[in-house]
C-alpha cells in the first residue's frame, strides 16, 4: 500500500513538473518575442519586469533545498547590497524606489542565468539556442525580401546602409537582431562546434554571412574575437585566418557597403571629440560624459538611478553636465544605449570592475567537479560583452541580457569521468 501511496505521489509530482515546464517555456517564449507580440497582440510592455520578479521569486523559492538556487540568490544578494552601497548617495536626489528599481534593472541577467539553468538545465537550452538562432536567421531574410512591408508591424521606419536594407528581424531593431546573431554564433561555435575544427569553420563563415547582412557594425567584433580563441593551438590555422583578415583590410574600402561603415564610424567620432554637449551621435555624448563623471567621483561614481539609465529621467546629473536642454535627454532617446558608458557614470571606476566582476561570477556559476564550461566559451563570451557595453544596452534592456543569460546557462556540459546529472527539468 505504502509503495503504492509513494509511486502516486510521484506520479502527480512529474505531471506537475511537467505543466510548470510548459508553463516556464511560456514565460521564455515572450520574452523572446516579446517586441512582436507587443506589437501584434498588445503584450503589456511591463510583461518582462513582471516576469523576472517571478523568476527571482522562484529562485528564492528553491534556494531553500537547492544549493545551486542557493549559490545564484547569494550572488544576487552581494550584487544588490554592493551597487545599492555605491548608489547611497544618490538616494536624497533620485529617491530609493527608483535607486532600487535601477539596481534590479542591473542585474537582470543574474535572475535569467540562474532561473535558466534550475528549470531547463544546458541540454534542453541548447534546442532554445538553436532554435533562436534559426528563427532570427529565417525572419532577417523574410525582413531582407520583403523590406519595409515587415517594418510596418513593428512601425519602425526602412533604413538603407550601403544600398541594403537595414534588417530589424522579430527583435525589431538592427542592434538586438545583430547582438542575438554575435552572441548565439559564439555559442554555436564554441559549444556545438568546439571538437570539429573543420565545422567550426563553417559555423564562422556563415556567421560572417549573417552578420554582414544584419549591418550591425558591433556585432561584427565577434568574428576576430573567435577566430583569435579558437585558432589559438593551430598556426596554420592562425595563419590562413591572418591573411583572409589582411585581405579584407585591403579589399574593404572598396566596398561601398563597408566603405560606408567605415565613413559612419569617423564621423560619430569626429562628433564626439570636436563637440560633445551638441554631438549628434548619443552613444558618444554618453562615454564622453561617462569618464568626466567617474573622473569627478573617483573612484566611485553618481549611483544607481542617476545616469543613462532608464530610471535616470530629469537626473540632476543632467543639469550638471549641461545637458538637460538637449533633445536626447529630454526624450531620453537613447540615452542607455551604452551599458558601459551607464555602469562608469553611475558607479565610477571601481563600480564598473565590481560589475564585471561579478558578471563574470555569473557566467561561471555552475562550474563544478562534475559540470564543465568551455574555456574557449567563457573567453569569447566575455569579451564579446565588454564590445557590446560599448554600444547597447547588453545588461540593461530585457532581450538581450535574456540572450546572453540563454548561451550562458547553455553553456555547461556533464564532465566525461562522471555520471551525475546536472538539471534537465524542474525540480
Amino acid at each position: 500500500m505504502e509503495k503504492t501511496t509513494e509511486s502516486s505521489v510521484e506520479s502527480v509530482k512529474r505531471v506537475l513538473q511537467f505543466y510548470y515546464l510548459c508553463f516556464a517555456a511560456l514565460l521564455v517564449f515572450g520574452i523572446t518575442f516579446q517586441v512582436a507580440l507587443t506589437n501584434i497582440v498588445g503584450l503589456p510592455a511591463f510583461f518582462d519586469e513582471l516576469v523576472l520578479i517571478f523568476m527571482l521569486a522562484d529562485i528564492s523559492f528553491r534556494a531553500l533545498k537547492n544549493s545551486s538556487a542557493k549559490r545564484a540568490l547569494i550572488l544576487y544578494a552581494i550584487s544588490f547590497t554592493i551597487l545599492f552601497a555605491l548608489s547611497f548617495s544618490a538616494i536624497g536626489n533620485r529617491g530609493i524606489f527608483a535607486v532600487c528599481l535601477q539596481i534590479f534593472i542591473h542585474l537582470k541577467f543574474i535572475v535569467f542565468i540562474g532561473y535558466l539553468w534550475l528549470v531547463f538545465g544546458p541540454t534542453r537550452l541548447r534546442f532554445v539556442a538553436l532554435a533562436v538562432l534559426a528563427l532570427t536567421a529565417f525572419f532577417m531574410f523574410i525582413n531582407l525580401a520583403t523590406g519595409a512591408t515587415f517594418n510596418q508591424i513593428f512601425e519602425v521606419a526602412t533604413n538603407i546602409r550601403g544600398g541594403l536594407v537595414r534588417p530589424i528581424g522579430f527583435q525589431g531593431d538592427t542592434a538586438s537582431l545583430g547582438t542575438t546573431i554575435a552572441l548565439l554564433g559564439i555559442f554555436l561555435v564554441t559549444i556545438i562546434a568546439r571538437s570539429n575544427r573543420q565545422l567550426a569553420i563553417i559555423f564562422l563563415v556563415s556567421l560572417a554571412v549573417l552578420l554582414f547582412l544584419s549591418s550591425s557594425r558591433t556585432s561584427m567584433i565577434v568574428l576576430p574575437i573567435m577566430v583569435a580563441w579558437w585558432f589559438r593551438q593551430s598556426i596554420k590555422a592562425a595563419a590562413i585566418a591572418g591573411v583572409l583578415v589582411l585581405l579584407l583590410v585591403v579589399t574593404a574600402p572598396s566596398n561601398p557597403y563597408i566603405a560606408e561603415l567605415i565613413e559612419i564610424t569617423e564621423q560619430n567620432i569626429e562628433w564626439t571629440v570636436d563637440n560633445p554637449v551638441e554631438s549628434a551621435y548619443i552613444r558618444g555624448i554618453m562615454i564622453f560624459f561617462s569618464f568626466e563623471l567617474a573622473n569627478q567621483n573617483f573612484p566611485f561614481g553618481t549611483g544607481a538611478a542617476t545616469y543613462g539609465t532608464v530610471m535616470s529621467e530629469e537626473s540632476f546629473v543632467y543639469a550638471e553636465l549641461g545637458l538637460h536642454n538637449s533633445r536626447f535627454f529630454i526624450e531620453t532617446d537613447g540615452i542607455y544605449d551604452s551599458n558601459l558608458a551607464s555602469l562608469l557614470g553611475e558607479f565610477g571606476y571601481l563600480g564598473l570592475v565590481i560589475y564585471l566582476a561579478l558578471f563574470y561570477k555569473a557566467i561561471t556559476l555552475f562550474r563544478s567537479e562534475s559540470v564543465e564550461q568551455p574555456n574557449e566559451f567563457t573567453f569569447a563570451i566575455c569579451m564579446a560583452a565588454l564590445v557590446f557595453g560599448i554600444s547597447t544596452p547588453l545588461f540593461m534592456n530585457t532581450y538581450p541580457a535574456f540572450i546572453l543569460a540563454l548561451v550562458c546557462a547553455a553553456s555547461y556540459s556533464e564532465k566525461p569521468q562522471t555520471s551525475e546529472a546536472i538539471p534537465s527539468h524542474s525540480s
